[in-house]
C-alpha cells in the first residue's frame, strides 16, 4: 500500500512495520519484524476512522488485553498489545496459509469429511474462548486461516465484539459478515455464546453446500432472512450429506437462540460422536440439548464402478488407496496408487503413480463385481492377490513423500 504512514515506522520501540498483508472492515494488518526477538509478526491497527472514536479505542484496548489471555492451538496467538501516539495495535503470530473462504472458492464446496474436520477445530477454539468469557461475534470463513498441515486457526477476536454499538452501520458496510450474523445480531439485541454457534452453523452450511443459507440484493434483506429463518436443508442441495451432520448444522442455525446448542462444548461433543459413527442421528429436546443419539439403518453397499477402490491401507498419516487394477498384455498387472493426506488432500496435493507387476492372467482374482472382502493387508495375505500386497507395500514405502504435507490427521473411517 503506497504512502502508508505506518510502513517503516517502529512501534513500541521494537516492531518495525514492513508491508500490508491484509485489510479488514475495521483494521489493517501489517507484516512487521520484532527487533528484540528477531522474528516476524503480524500487527493489527485500527483504521483511522475508528481510531478517532474514544469509545471504540477504549473497548479495543479492553478486548485486546482479554484476547491476549487466550492460548489455544486453533486460535491465532496474541503476543502483545499497545498504544503509541494515539495508535492502538495488537501484535499477533504471523502465519502462512489461506483463509477458509479462499479454500472454499478454490474447491467450490467441501466433502462432509473435510467439513467436520474444520468445524471441530473451530468449535474447539470457541470452547476455549467462551470459557474465558469472550464472544467472537464475527465467525466467518474469512476469519479462519487454514495452514498447510490442515490446522484451522480462528482470528480477529475482539475486533467485531464492540461493533454491536453501531450494528446498523456495520451490517450495511460488512457485506461479507452479514451472511453469517445471528438473528439477534441482525436485530441489534443482546448476544451471548450461542450467537457464535449460529455463525459456525452457517459456516458449516457453506462448507457442505458451497453457498450460504441466505442471500439477497442488499445486506438488510439478508439480515431479515436470518431473523425469519427457513433455510433449505443442505441435503436438498447436495446429495450424500449424512443426516447426523445436517442435524448438527441446522440445530446450530436455529433462529431462536433457546433452540440451539446451549454451549460450544455440547456442539463439539455431538461432532465428535458423529465423527466416530457417521450413521448417528440426533434427537433434541427443549432448551436445545441433545436427548439421545440413534444409528441410522444400514445402507446397502454400492457396487463400485470401473476404476473404483479395491481396498485401503492407512499409515499413521497417509491414506493409501489401491485402485482397480487393469490387465495388460504379456501377463502384467497395472495398479494405480494414490497417496493423499486424510481426510482429503489440502490444496489438491496428492501423489499418484502406477505400479507394473508381473502376474499370470489366470492368477489374477476377479474383483469386477465389487470390493474385495479380504482386509487390506500390508503383506498381501488374507486372500488379497500378492500383486496388490506388493502395490500397497510400495505405496507405504513412498508415504514419507507426503509427511510434510499431512501434519496431524485423523484415522480414516472404514
Amino acid at each position: 500500500m503506497e504512502n502508508d504512514k505506518y510502513i517503516g515506522r517502529l512501534l513500541g520501540g521494537r516492531y518495525e512495520l514492513i508491508d500490508v498483508v491484509g485489510v479488514g472492515g475495521m483494521a489493517v494488518v501489517y507484516r512487521a519484524r520484532d527487533t528484540v526477538l528477531g522474528r516476524y509478526v503480524a500487527i493489527k491497527i485500527l483504521k483511522e476512522e475508528f481510531a478517532k472514536d474514544p469509545d471504540i479505542r477504549k473497548r479495543f484496548a479492553i478486548e485486546s488485553r482479554a484476547v491476549a489471555k487466550l492460548s489455544h492451538h486453533n486460535i491465532v496467538s496474541v503476543y502483545d498489545v499497545g498504544n503509541e501516539d494515539g495508535t492502538d495495535y495488537i501484535v499477533m503470530e504471523l502465519i502462512e496459509g489461506v483463509t477458509l473462504k479462499e479454500y472454499l472458492q478454490q474447491k467450490g464446496r467441501l466433502s462432509w469429511q473435510e467439513s467436520i474436520f474444520f468445524a471441530e477445530q473451530i468449535s474447539s477454539a470457541l470452547v476455549h474462548a467462551h470459557s474465558r468469557g469472550i464472544i467472537h461475534q464475527d465467525i466467518k470463513p474469512q476469519n479462519v486461516i487454514i495452514l498447510r498441515d490442515g490446522t484451522a486457526k480462528l482470528t480477529d477476536f475482539g475486533i467485531a465484539s464492540f461493533a454491536t454499538t453501531q450494528e446498523t452501520r456495520v451490517v450495511q458496510e460488512a457485506i461479507g459478515s452479514v451472511h453469517y450474523i445471528s438473528p439477534e445480531q441482525a436485530k441489534g439485541a443482546w448476544v451471548d455464546d450461542r450467537s457464535d454457534l449460529y455463525s459456525l452453523g452457517v459456516v458449516m452450511y457453506e462448507m457442505l453446500t458451497g453457498r450460504t443459507p441466505y442471500d439477497g440484493e442488499t445486506p438488510v434483506s439478508v439480515a431479515i432472512q436470518h431473523i425469519n429463518g427457513g433455510a433449505p436443508l443442505p441435503s436438498t442441495l447436495v446429495t450424500g450429506i449424512p443426516r447426523g451432520l445436517e442435524q448438527i448444522t441446522m440445530h446450530a442455525m436455529a433462529s431462536n437462540a433457546d433452540e440451539r446448542y446451549s454451549s460450544a462444548t455440547e456442539m463439539l461433543r455431538d461432532m465428535e460422536e458423529f465423527r466416530k459413527n457417521p450413521s448417528l442421528t440426533f434427537v433434541y429436546g427443549p432448551g436445545g440439548q441433545t436427548l439421545r443419539q440413534a444409528p441410522q439403518a444400514p445402507q446397502q453397499p454400492q457396487q463400485p464402478q470401473h476404476g473404483g477402490i479395491l481396498c485401503r491401507h492407512l499409515t499413521r498419516k497417509i491414506h493409501i488407496v489401491l485402485r482397480r487394477h487393469q490387465r495388460l498384455g504379456q501377463g502384467h498387472l497395472l495398479h494405480r496408487i494414490v497417496l493423499q493426506p486424510y481426510p482429503y488432500p489440502w490444496f489438491g496435493q496428492q501423489v499418484k503413480f502406477d505400479l507394473l507387476h508381473p502376474s499370470p492372467p489366470s492368477d489374477i482374482p476377479d474383483h469386477s463385481r465389487g470390493h474385495s472382502k479380504a482386509p487390506c493387508p500390508q503383506d498381501g495375505r488374507s486372500g488379497l492377490h500378492p500383486a496388490a500386497g506388493s502395490a500397497l507395500r510400495a505405496a507405504a514405502a513412498t508415504a514419507a513423500t507426503l509427511q510434510a504435507i499431512c501434519g496431524r490427521l485423523r484415522p480414516a473411517p472404514g
